[in-house]
Parts: C-alpha cells; sequence; structure tokens
C-alpha cells in the first residue's frame, strides 16, 4: 500500500550549492554489526579531521554548514568557535550519535535541547538548524519532527528521500520545502541529496554514495539538481579526509559502507569544491530563516 505523503510545499527554484558536513568522531556510528563494548574509550580524532576539513575548505575560498554532535564538541573544546571562526554555520547534530525511531520521544526532546544549548552557550548565538545522527527520522518516527521544532530550531536536514536498510523516507520530498510536523508546526526541510530518474531515486552527494560513485557521475547529479530547480548539496564527515584510520569490527557489509572509496575521498572532495561556490544553508535561505514559517501547508 502506498504511503500517504509528508505534508510538504516546495520552495521556488533556487540555484545554490550546499555545502555539510557532520561534525562526528570516527566510532560515531549506528550500524547493526557494531555494538560498543563496556567502558570503551577509544581515541578521539574529530579536532584533527575537523580542521583538515576547514583547512580545504579554506584553501578553496568556501563556507558551510557543520552540524555539530554536541558530544564530540564536549571532547575538543574550542572546536564549535574555530568553526564560526572560520566563517562557517554552525548547526546540531544532536547531543549522542543515536538514531531517533529507537529512542524514548521524551528523551529525544530533552537531548535535542541539551544539544542546542550547549553549542549555542559555545556559540555566543542561535542554532538554527539540526540533521539526525545517521537519517534517523523514518515513518515511524515522525514524532522527531515535533521534537526538532519544539527544541527550536528553524529547519531541519534529516530527511533521506531513498530507504535503505537503516534509513530513509520514501515520500520525503527532494527538494527544500516548507513540512508540516504531525502536531502541525511547520519547518524548512533540507532533505538529503537524490535525483529521480523515472520511477527510481537515486542517492548520491555524500558518505557512502559519494565514495563510491566516480566523479563524472556525482558532477552530472548535481548539474541535474540545479537544472531542476534544487541546490546542489553535498555532505560529508571529518573522518572520511583523515589519514589517520582506526577499523570498527565490523560485519562484512558494514565494513565494505564505511571504508569504501576512502583513499580518493580527498581529491574527489576538492575537485567538487572547485565546481561550484559552494555556501552555508543559513545563507541560501537567509529570507524563508528571519521570516515566520507559513502558519499552515
Amino acid at each position: 500500500m502506498a504511503r500517504p505523503p509528508l505534508p510538504a510545499r516546495p520552495l521556488p527554484p533556487r540555484r545554490a550549492a550546499l555545502l555539510t558536513v557532520d561534525v562526528e568522531d570516527w566510532f560515531d556510528v549506528n550500524y547493526r554489526s557494531w555494538v560498543p563494548p563496556p567502558a570503551w574509550d577509544p581515541p578521539r580524532r574529530v579536532a584533527e579531521a575537523t580542521r583538515r576539513v576547514l583547512d580545504l575548505l579554506a584553501a578553496r575560498g568556501r563556507r558551510g554548514t557543520f552540524f555539530v554532535l554536541a558530544s564530540a564538541a564536549r571532547s575538543a573544546p574550542g572546536l564549535v568557535g574555530a568553526i564560526a571562526a572560520a566563517g562557517h554555520e554552525v548547526a546540531c547534530h544532536g547531543l549522542e550519535h543515536t538514531l531517533l525511531y529507537a529512542a524514548d520521544p521524551a528523551r529525544v526532546e530533552r537531548q535535542l535541547g541539551d544539544a542546542r544549548r550547549l553549542l549555542e552557550d559555545e556559540l555566543g548565538a542561535p542554532v538554527l538548524g539540526f540533521r539526525a545522527p545517521s537519517w534517523s527520522v523514518k515513518r515511524e518516527a515522525l514524532w522527531a519532527l515535533d521534537a526538532i521544532a519544539a527544541a527550536g530550531f528553524r529547519y531541519d536536514a534529516s530527511l533521506f528521500p531513498v530507504r535503505t536498510y537503516l534509513y530513509g523516507l520514501r515520500e520525503a520530498p527532494l527538494r527544500p520545502s516548507w513540512i508540516a510536523t504531525p502536531s502541525g508546526a511547520v519547518l524548512l526541510e533540507i532533505p538529503a541529496p537524490a535525483v529521480a530518474l523515472g520511477p527510481l531515486r537515486v542517492p548520491h552527494g555524500g558518505g557512502f554514495y559519494l565514495r563510491v560513485l566516480p566523479l563524472w557521475a556525482e558532477r552530472l547529479a548535481q548539474r541535474a539538481r540545479l537544472r531542476r530547480g534544487c541546490p546542489a548539496l553535498v555532505y560529508l564527515h571529518p573522518r572520511e579526509l583523515d589519514p589517520v584510520r582506526h577499523a570498527l569490527p565490523l560485519g562484512p557489509r558494514e565494513r565494505f559502507i564505511q571504508e569504501v572509496g576512502l583513499a580518493g575521498m580527498p581529491r574527489k572532495l576538492d575537485r567538487l569544491l572547485a565546481l561550484l561556490p559552494w555556501v552555508p544553508i543559513r545563507d541560501a535561505y537567509a529570507t524563508e530563516l528571519a521570516a515566520a514559517p507559513p502558519a499552515a501547508l
């Protein structure tokens, strides 16, 4: 049976290029084959790896939105300030890297508020945007959109418009839209990048998909988005540029997802940065974020 569409109102066509970074450590994953051992204290790499991202963007004169995991910010004092000082937007990736659809709603709302306050205390400015760990706002967790709105975020970037074994919402919009939460609040949604090929939706632009697709295919996908009035969009993780590798004991499929294409990622990303004038979400949608959202959809 077909799912009812998510209440959404697409924004007018816009040519923009949105660069996003999920600031988390190398062990912040949600694979089903990975269970952290008790009292596990892994080496932290998020500060060094994120600074490599900042250096690469500075060399190309590009800016982006950094969705910072609050637990990573706590482990790396000064990192939030360094991101902001370099001209980037600081947004929120949650308190811990946990799947929202597997969590208690009351706990999620509390933790989102705590994470936002922690980042704002370090930043000294409002944090407007949120992206869920592992795109974990699925059909059975649309209640999380209410928690995101209740925490005071103006926009969300948690919807992955292709269903996978771990995440995804097939009926999510493909382009930036105003969306209605189950309780009737309205959020600006910036979904993960995917292109429509007939009835199919093909993900691209970040993580496993960016690493596994050849550069020519990624260029075609981003240009196709721009032709259709969608912004180009890239997302990445600092660990993907870190020359220091730490391996997790994963199953074969999830190890492949985690590690494929890492060697070529710095060069691929540098060439993508040269392709378009990448900017933060905050800048590309400044007018919408400054105005009151629609009363209803």
